[in-house]
């Protein structure tokens, strides 16, 4: 009797275009009979929407990101008095125009001026007032009240407010390195039960404690934080203050401050952060023969999306010297000036500078301030656009240049009749 012929069907694993979604139907169908959980999906399920930072292309291009990656950590580093709270709520100011709610987490018992928050939050006045009384703040002393008041307010959002999960919740820690351990914590906590309460400690005693309490409690809580974040769709931005790095090899000496990642809680934060910003001061700012606020240079220290080692340069002001209008008011975090730097010194759309006149034939400005140049760019979206989609900044498609063509230039009639090829033509006239 002959033998049967054994076929074998053939395997082309890039010419099979199904083959991802039968492995994942028959992954998660094996989870469900063994009645436990799978994660298995496609990698475009996984990739990261942005918390945009609107209309600040130069701060998009350092850090190579439309903005700040959903369900993240992000780190603030820098020294005292260089603006890390000034810059969180200017970022609590992106995520409110975008509708997404704001908490912060106060620990220093120092909150800033009212007024100062508003001009961080927008430079329209109205909606800067919205956006504060929006705004819920606690002041935590201790690292485990600080992880249950923001798991408390991320639960409220979700559960009671029923803010939908495609929104991103941001909140902030401001310090985390003055935040108390559980140990120091004793009997110096705001809220203590009369039966319980131990005796606050001296500082002889507190200095007898372990200095790697706040590593071992931040390496604790970096392990649940990845998926909770994700999970809950939240955006994390712990502050932390720099301390002072010797370089004990060769030559001694201090680690240069734009890279000196050195702080309270070791390594936690280093390794968990999706994005991390050290601010160092480049001097002062001078007005009218007035020092009225920062110069301060942000850099990139680490990056799991973009470049690092990128530097971003703006403006702390204390002594705003623009005339605040009807609705207007300057931002405490000033990008205009250093913008339009970026663009002449690197001649971004044939931008020129002369004695801080700036002109772009592309923008149609001709020896203008930084502010009328950053105005008119804030005005033409469309080229905005392309220059981050030629830029390769993570977050922006093709989609978004082929919307911005919603946006006419009054010399351009868009005739709906015109089949594609003409289309294209009149779209090219464009002054792109």
């Amino acid at each position: 009797m002959p033998k049967k012929k054994i076929t074998t069907k053939s395997f082309d694993l890039l010419s099979d275009d199904s083959y991802a979604d039968q492995v994942k139907e028959t992954m998660l169908t094996l989870a469900s009979k063994k009645k436990r959980y799978s994660g298995v999906t496609d990698y475009a399920s996984v990739s990261k929407n942005h918390l945009e930072l609107i209309d600040n292309i130069y701060f998009q291009h350092t850090i190579g990101m439309r903005g700040l990656p959903n369900g993240t950590l992000i780190e603030i580093i820098g020294q005292d008095g260089i603006g890390k709270t000034s810059l969180v709520w200017t970022l609590a100011g992106f995520a409110m125009s975008q509708n997404s709610p704001f908490f912060l987490v106060e620990s220093e018992a120092k909150p800033m001026d009212k007024k100062r928050v508003q001009r961080c939050l927008s430079s329209d006045i109205e909606l800067s007032q919205k956006m504060i009384d929006r705004v819920l703040v606690s002041c935590c002393t201790n690292l485990l009240d600080a992880v249950s008041e923001i798991e408390d307010w991320v639960n409220t959002q979700r559960k009671d407010i029923g803010v939908p999960m495609e929104v991103p919740l941001v909140c902030a820690i401001d310090t985390f390195s003055k935040m108390m351990a559980p140990k120091e914590a004793e009997g110096r906590s705001y809220y203590q039960d009369a039966k319980t309460t131990k005796k606050a400690k001296t500082l002889e005693e507190l200095g007898t404690g372990t200095n790697f309490e706040h590593a071992k409690y931040a390496q604790k809580w970096c392990r649940t934080l990845p998926a909770w974040l994700d999970n809950k769709n939240v955006i994390l931005i712990i502050v932390s203050h720099q301390n002072q790095k010797i370089d004990m090899g060769f030559g001694g000496g201090f680690v240069s401050d734009a890279f000196n990642r050195t702080k309270i809680g070791g390594n936690a934060f280093n390794q968990n952060a999706a994005l991390q910003l050290i601010l160092t001061r480049e001097g002062y700012l001078i007005h009218n023969g007035d020092k009225i606020g920062t110069k301060v240079k942000a850099t990139v220290a680490k990056n799991s999306y973009g470049p690092e080692g990128g530097i971003v340069r703006y403006e702390l002001v204390s002594r705003p010297w623009l005339d605040d209008g009807d609705n207007f008011q300057q931002s405490s975090l000033y990008f205009d000036n250093t913008t339009a730097d970026w663009f002449a010194s690197n001649g971004i759309l044939d931008t020129r500078c002369d004695r801080k006149r700036y002109t772009c034939d592309t923008l149609g400005v001709t020896g203008v301030k930084a502010d009328e140049f950053c105005e008119a760019l804030r005005n033409k979206p469309d080229i905005m656009n392309n220059l981050s989609m030629e830029r390769h900044i993570l977050g922006y498609s093709q989609d978004d240049v082929s919307a911005s063509y919603e946006v006419v230039d009054k010399d351009v009639v868009v005739d709906d009749s015109l089949d594609d090829e003409e289309l294209k033509i009149k779209k090219s006239k464009k002054d792109v």
